[in-house]
């Protein structure tokens, strides 16, 4: 294993690859005072473009990573580590072979969902999601997350968007504070996909933090309005 990391419970080794069978905590060592470390990884195999694991900004626990890998497979995982003065340092990769199924990946839904078939306009569907994951309910959120993202034709991007949204599950982030107004666009650009679709809800809202944020939502085949979130973005 590269010297800077160290991966707990301690994966057996197959091949050069570190083989990984449930979510881990990928601690950085050798640093001792970055501002941030951002964790990446792709999948050589799939062409992946790199996807952000996750960003430490706090390093109370050490800088870590702890959660889900892309699924099941070979992954390469470094990190990119933001010194105090700006410059940015990449670390080493980690070979990790995931042995976690496509089964635990994507599984099915929550019985939640059942309650959102009639939250159907736009300002109650972002009013709910914001509800959910202020309370850390993210496996109910993603019942509220457009098809185009739950069942992309990329089996490689299905399962890690459903991985790293998932390892959100417990974290408690901010509520809708007001509405600010919403709006319709003719047509809108979904960020995974690079094509334009036509008659997007775009909702301005305010959180109860202060940040004010808009977001998309395209109505799927029931004509749901449902939202747009990209690992590397959040919601669009």
């Amino acid at each position: 294993m590269p010297s800077v990391f160290e991966i707990t419970p301690q994966p057996a080794m197959e091949n050069g690859w570190y083989v990984i069978n449930e979510n881990s905590t990928i601690r950085l060592k050798g640093f001792t005072s970055p501002k941030s470390v951002r964790f990446q990884a792709s999948i050589p195999s799939a062409a992946l473009s790199p996807i952000d694991l996750g960003i430490d900004n706090n390093p109370s626990d050490g800088w870590t990573y702890k959660g889900p890998l892309l699924g099941e497979g070979d992954t390469v995982i470094w990190a990119v580590v933001t010194e105090l003065d700006g410059n940015t340092v990449f670390t080493p990769v980690l070979p990790v072979m995931s042995g976690i199924q496509e089964s635990v990946n994507e599984s099915t839904q929550s019985s939640a969902g059942d309650n959102f078939e009639n939250i159907t306009e736009p300002q109650e569907v972002v009013k709910e999601y914001f509800k959910l994951t202020s309370r850390g309910d993210y496996q109910s959120a993603w019942n509220l997350l457009h098809p185009s993202l739950q069942n992309h034709p990329s089996r490689t991007l299905r399962i890690s968007s459903k991985q790293q949204f998932m390892a959100l599950q417990g974290t408690k982030g901010p509520d809708i504070k007001r509405i600010l107004g919403e709006e319709k666009l003719e047509t809108y650009k979904i960020y995974s996909l690079q094509i334009l679709v036509g008659n997007v809800a775009a909702v301005n809202i305010e959180l109860n933090d202060g940040e004010e944020k808009t977001v998309h939502l395209l109505q799927d085949k029931e004509n749901r309005w449902r939202l747009f979130w990209e690992p590397d973005r959040g919601l669009e």
